[in-house]
């Protein structure tokens, strides 16, 4: 009987700490015509799904990936900051860049199956001069 328990209880506590790894903040390193940063990774439906929510900065940015090419829709429910957000097609090309509001439920679909999105602080892709076009480059072969 003991042995059962302590089996249960070994089980339980590696399904537990693979739960809380997979929750764990994940950070990326991207790149943006000759820009390179790390930005926070969005790669699981419940990181996907909060976001920037919550926050009061958008620092350092946040890129949300999709194992398939989707179409999807962002909105700004609980986001207290302003974001510039870049749809990402299979090719890594910005397909899309939009302009979200505080507060603001409004949903902004993407233009078509996307692969990704980055979510960045508002006039961030002004002030880099990037725009609908040009490529973001990253590797998730290790996450």
């Amino acid at each position: 009987m003991k042995v059962k328990f302590l089996a249960a209880l070994l089980l339980l506590c590696g399904w537990c700490h693979a739960a809380v790894a997979q929750d764990a903040t994940q950070y990326i390193d991207i790149k943006i015509n000759q820009l390179q940063l790390t930005v926070e990774l969005a790669d699981t439906p419940k990181k996907r799904s909060k976001g920037l929510m919550d926050r009061k900065t958008a620092e350092p940015g946040m890129l949300f990936v999709y194992r398939r090419p989707q179409e999807t829709a962002f909105w700004m429910a609980n986001t207290l900051i302003p974001l510039d957000l870049a749809y990402i097609n299979e090719e890594g090309v910005i397909v899309s860049i939009i302009q979200m509001q505080a507060l603001d439920e409004t949903t902004h679909p993407s233009p078509g199956e996307v692969i990704g999105a980055l979510e960045m602080e508002l006039g961030w892709y002004a002030k880099h001069q990037i725009k609908v076009g040009d490529k973001v480059e990253f590797d998730l072969s290790d996450k």
